[in-house]
């Protein structure tokens, strides 16, 4: 699967092919599509999406684009959720990024790590 330049929750992003989209069509939304092309459209990706009244009713892991259960506005499976807002020495200075990755993508990205990840065990559960 080709990995695509994601931008995260309501952001717009550019040269989607259309085998992504009917592969996941819950993933989108319709955008402004361009007449001429239809290898190249604007749509709107939303990796969390929520309720009229502000329960968590989607979740899309943002590594592989699997849809992840959601039940009564709890993930109802391992995820890991990443808000990051960079600060004044980066380049993405001002910018918040917003991820999910599912455990498998989670195990994926840990193991291609150079210094691999501290571990401990948690005694009390929450």
């Amino acid at each position: 699967m080709k990995h695509l330049p994601l931008k995260f929750r309501q952001e717009t992003i550019y040269n989607v092919r259309v085998s992504v989209r009917d592969r996941y069509p819950f993933l989108y939304e319709e955008g402004n599509l361009s007449a001429g092309n239809k290898d190249k459209r604007k749509v709107r990706i939303r990796m969390r999406k929520y309720t009229c009244n502000g329960e968590l009713e989607t979740v899309i892991c943002n590594g592989c684009g699997k849809k992840l259960v959601v039940k009564e506005g709890i993930v109802r499976e391992g995820v890991l959720r990443l808000d990051h807002a960079w600060d004044f020495f980066s380049e993405k200075d001002g910018e918040v990024h917003h991820m999910d990755l599912c455990e498998e993508c989670y195990d994926q990205l840990v193991r291609n790590l150079r210094v691999p990840v501290e571990i401990e065990e948690s005694t009390e559960l929450l």
